[in-house]
């Protein structure tokens, strides 16, 4: 699942509110299945409410396509005012975290900081020099080998064709099978009868049909 399930979390409170032993100089967290990086930008966004400590954050996740998604999920969070403004870094945090058909601009970015993460990935002096926080230490050469490949295909490459408006339509065909040309009253039906008794009455009833049919979870101009 590329979305988590429980909502950000700031990880030094619930570790002060469980009354937890452990250095208050140092504290290591380490995170399993998020699938995203919100935990870690809640953390970091309260830790002025909490103790002046050094905070290590060990990621583990099912498949290192959602550590690459975290990489670069941070790596937009990250980005120094200068360099990204606060109004375009959340359009394009929104963009890449929610889409898979992005805007241009997100497009671009996402290919020029592939070829970055790319060098951070294979020259250990170069991500210490350019995001000194992150540690790949612990991956094994063949894993770095695979988010390699993972982040070569983000590049913008011709020979990386992928057209995922035709492929989600396939699959929707496949999953709907005779009821395709209904798929805009089923989308509605399940959003009334399964979503909404779960919770998500605070969803737009337009956003799930809109997310399921054109692959947009959040517009943006």
């Amino acid at each position: 699942m590329y979305w988590g399930y429980s909502p950000a979390l700031d990880l030094q409170t619930e570790w002060e509110q469980r009354g937890l032993s452990g250095s208050t100089d140092e504290l290591r967290i380490l995170i399993v299945g998020a699938s995203d990086g919100r935990h870690i930008l809640k953390t970091l966004a309260q830790s002025h409410s909490h103790a002046n400590r050094k905070l290590i954050f060990h990621v583990m996740e099912g498949s290192l396509e959602l550590m690459a998604r975290q990489m670069m999920l941070l790596t937009v969070a990250l980005e120094p005012s200068q360099v990204l403004g606060l109004h375009e870094k959340t359009r394009l945090f929104l963009d890449i975290y929610g889409n898979i058909l992005v805007r241009p601009n997100s497009a671009r970015y996402v290919a020029d900081k592939a070829t970055q993460l790319i060098h951070m990935v294979t020259d250990p002096d170069y991500r210490q020099a350019r995001m000194p926080l992150l540690k790949l230490d612990r991956l094994k050469y063949k894993e770095r080998d695979y988010l390699e490949n993972i982040l070569k295909f983000w590049q913008k490459d011709g020979n990386n064709i992928f057209h995922p408006r035709a492929h989600w339509d396939s699959r929707l065909r496949r999953h709907l099978g005779t009821r395709y040309d209904s798929k805009e009253g089923i989308f509605d039906w399940d959003y009334h009868m399964r979503l909404r008794p779960l919770g998500g009455e605070r969803i737009n009833s337009r956003v799930p049909s809109c997310r399921r049919d054109s692959l947009m979870c959040t517009s943006l101009p």
